[in-house]
């Protein structure tokens, strides 16, 4: 009678070898380092919502904690994807999933003489504007600036890049910053613009343009406490907090 014991053997080692592999393999793991088992329910794995864009987090975010992520916005029923240019507006078409990138602005206005912001239709802030609005997808782009920065173009411009002489309402877009030196105090008066920006999909962006006051010369935008007066009188939109800072006694 023959020994079968050693064939016996020699196939359940071989047959162990071939999980090795499976068992020794560490379990996936989800971008947060979650462990994720196999055959895990899909409806275990982590979701994300918003009830607006407002409340989207910053995107990608320090060491892009939040690229690739995925967000449901809930008062415009879409969905966005935070690339490395930002969030994107996911399209869940027929043809498939595609990322539909906001067009990149620069822009930059600059006002050309503090004497010509009187006009024949009263005062305006007259600037020479430059832009650029360049859609990734190759979409055809319009743009405009917001003066007042509510979310509403005030000013269309007449092409997706250019140059033009604008003329925007002279009051609304003044912000103060408080300076102070060798025991006098200042008030340093610019202005902010949103430069707004959308392709023929409906996909838009913005970027905020820091401009002066009334002048190119930074100087002429800085107020002493004996400019007060003028002050309340040219800028109606400086509040009255401001005003008593620079009049006060340092």
């Amino acid at each position: 009678m023959k020994n079968t014991s050693p064939a016996i053997l020699l196939i359940v080692l071989m047959l162990s070898l071939s999980v090795v592999g499976c068992l020794s393999g560490s379990s996936p793991e989800a971008s947060d380092g979650t462990e994720i088992e196999l055959g895990e329910p899909l409806d275990d794995w982590p979701t994300y919502h918003v009830a607006s864009a407002s409340n989207l987090p910053t995107c990608p975010g320090a060491n892009d904690e939040n690229l690739g992520k995925l967000y449901y916005v809930e008062d415009v029923t879409e969905f966005q994807a935070c690339t490395s240019s930002g969030w994107s507006t996911i399209d869940l078409g027929s043809s498939g999933i595609s990322l539909n990138q906001a067009p990149t602005i620069t822009a930059q206005i600059t006002p050309i003489d503090d004497d010509l912001h009187m006009t024949a239709n009263g005062w305006f802030y007259v600037a020479m504007a430059h832009w650029s609005a360049i859609d990734p997808e190759g979409e055809a782009v319009s743009i405009g600036i917001d003066a007042d920065r509510d979310g509403v173009i005030d000013l269309n411009l007449n092409s997706a890049e250019g140059g033009s002489l604008v003329e925007l309402p002279f009051n609304g877009s003044i912000h103060v910053a408080q300076l102070e030196t060798d025991g006098e105090r200042f008030l340093h008066l610019f202005r902010l613009f949103d430069v707004i920006a959308e392709d023929a999909s409906g996909v838009s962006s913005v970027v905020t343009v820091i401009s002066p006051a009334v002048s190119s010369v930074l100087l002429r935008d800085l107020y002493s406490a004996g400019d007060a007066d003028h002050v309340q009188e040219m800028f109606i939109d400086v509040p009255q907090s401001d005003i008593d800072w620079l009049t006060a006694t340092p």
